[in-house]
């Protein structure tokens, strides 16, 4: 599936704002970014940024997926059944990539879930799709988190 983005600010990573600019994604790849008239390819799915900015990924480098965000989220992670927290931890997953970051270094699972959630996500056995619906008004293009691990081993 071809995704085009067109016609808004691209906030290209290197301190340049593209202005009037088209991304085009494949799957789950940027394959270009163009500035001002840009050739969308035949079929593909637009989606108009008329004023507003696209940012590329961000990443986040201490996120505990495991805890809930309750407000004694140790207490809740010691109570629920490990099936209950890997749950949680692919809502959370899903709910941090919907937000604009595209990986994460988790700085401790349970029991080895955290580095499950990643060989899932690599293996495609997980999808952003398949753990919870996004909010309205987010494109989901079927990309999902890359996820570092405690050590630091992607």
């Amino acid at each position: 599936m071809t995704t085009a983005f067109v016609n808004g600010r691209v906030f290209a990573g290197d301190g340049r704002v593209l202005e009037h600019a088209t991304v085009i994604v494949e799957g789950d790849r940027i394959v270009k970014v163009g500035k001002g008239k840009t050739t969308v390819p035949r079929g593909a799915e637009k989606i108009p940024l008329e004023g507003a900015t696209l940012f590329p990924g961000f990443i986040d480098c201490h996120v505990h997926l495991c805890l809930d965000g309750s407000a004694d989220p140790m207490t809740t992670l010691l109570k629920d059944p490990l099936p209950m927290t890997t749950l949680k931890a692919c809502r959370l997953a899903t709910r941090t990539l919907m937000s604009g970051v595209t990986m994460v270094r988790d700085m401790g699972g349970k029991d080895g879930l955290d580095l499950c959630l990643r060989d899932g996500i690599r293996s495609g056995l997980i999808r952003a799709q398949d753990a919870g619906e996004p909010p309205d008004g987010l494109y989901d293009g079927g990309a999902w988190l890359a996820v570092w691990s405690r050590s630091g081993r992607a």
